[in-house]
């Protein structure tokens, strides 16, 4: 009787043992896809610079015949601005835009010069247009500095011409009729260039 009790307890234990044993194993999972892709970046350098973005038309209206012919020193004011114009070279609002995008303050130097004014029975020569506003100085025959100042890290600044701004011109007795009329235009030239100092 004792020996039909252990091989009982031994059966019983191969059927506990066998319960918790894993399932005969299969083969490792398929793979059904596969693919790749990618990761990118651009690196870029940021230009660092000192810009001269736009420039005035300067409108000096109308002058008398006679006060060119006669007079001694004739001149004309500045028109008032006749709009703003965004981002135009040149403009007709009478203003100077610069940006200086430099990483540290710099200083710079605006120069400019004229010509004598052409057009039908002429030319009619001039001693410069005298600057009021924001801006001071003359502009002649010669290359004139009119302008100084610095800036640095994306400044734009804005200088305004007010009709205080006056262009001479020199007296001529001997103006053709043939002016009478006419448009008389003198081309300015600017520069704007970095200084290490005024």
């Amino acid at each position: 009787m004792l020996k039909t009790k252990l091989i009982s307890l031994a059966a019983m234990s191969a059927i506990t043992v066998g319960a918790l044993a894993p399932m005969t194993s299969v083969g490792a999972a398929e793979t059904a896809s596969s693919g790749m892709t990618k990761g990118t970046f651009n690196i870029t350098n940021v230009e660092k610079a000192l810009t001269l973005d736009s420039v005035p038309n300067m409108n000096f209206g109308t002058i008398e015949y006679n006060t060119i012919k006669s007079n001694t020193a004739p001149s004309a004011n500045l028109q008032a601005a006749a709009g703003r114009v965004t981002e135009a070279v040149p403009n007709d609002t009478n203003t100077i835009e610069i940006t200086d995008t430099r990483e540290s303050a710099r200083t710079w130097n605006l120069t400019a010069v004229m010509t004598d004014f052409t057009g039908i029975g002429g030319p009619i020569t001039t001693s410069g247009i005298q600057l009021a506003g924001d801006v001071t100085g003359t502009i002649n025959k010669d290359v004139s500095s009119i302008l100084q100042s610095s800036g640095s890290d994306d400044q734009e600044q804005d200088f305004e011409l007010t009709t205080g701004t006056t262009v001479n011109l020199d007296r001529d007795d001997n103006l053709s009729t043939d002016a009478i009329g006419e448009t008389f235009t003198s081309d300015l030239t600017w520069t704007l260039e970095d200084s290490l100092s005024f």
